[in-house]
């Protein structure tokens, strides 16, 4: 079954919504650590939309292999709203950062948390289908995750707009 924050709109709405209300309070890039993301060993990333339908990409983390449409719990999130052609070698924060991105957190179920704060910087964006980078997310009163990561690319089309 496939729950509502796993559908793409329902996802996007979330994370439009999660950079809306981000807090202050993210780190400088250089205080991003170099080990990986801890309890997150899968990373995939793919062709998404922005919530107002422009070209994004998106990274999900989880523990486990799967399908980023029927990915379980526990998981994680991060869209970035821009093309994948502008991603290596920048650095985005939210909240500082209009209209860049968002992120949530989902731990059990339904249980899902916006970011209120992050810091993500794309290393490398290769030709042998790979991103890498590392980051640092917080989530109000929920541990903040933090680390590096090497995300296979899905290709998948994608029709926004």
């Amino acid at each position: 079954m496939i729950t509502e924050l796993q559908r793409p709109e329902g996802r996007r709405l979330h994370l439009w919504l999660a950079a809306l209300i981000a807090g202050c309070g993210a780190p400088a890039p250089d205080e991003l650590p170099d080990s990986p993301v801890p309890g997150f060993s899968m990373v995939q990333a793919g062709r998404d939309c922005a919530p107002w339908d422009g070209p994004a990409v998106t990274l999900t983390f989880s523990g486990q292999a799967s399908h980023p449409d029927s990915i379980r719990p526990p998981y994680l999130h991060l869209s970035l709203w821009k093309p994948l052609s502008e991603l290596a070698g920048r650095t985005w924060r939210w909240p500082g950062d209009e209209q860049v991105g968002g992120a949530s957190l989902c731990v059990e179920g339904e249980d899902c948390h916006g970011a209120t704060a992050g810091v993500v910087r794309l290393d490398r964006v290769g030709s042998d289908s790979v991103l890498t980078g590392r980051l640092r997310l917080e989530f109000g009163a929920r541990p903040e995750v933090a680390g590096s990561f090497r995300a296979t690319w899905r290709s998948r089309v994608m029709l926004c707009g």
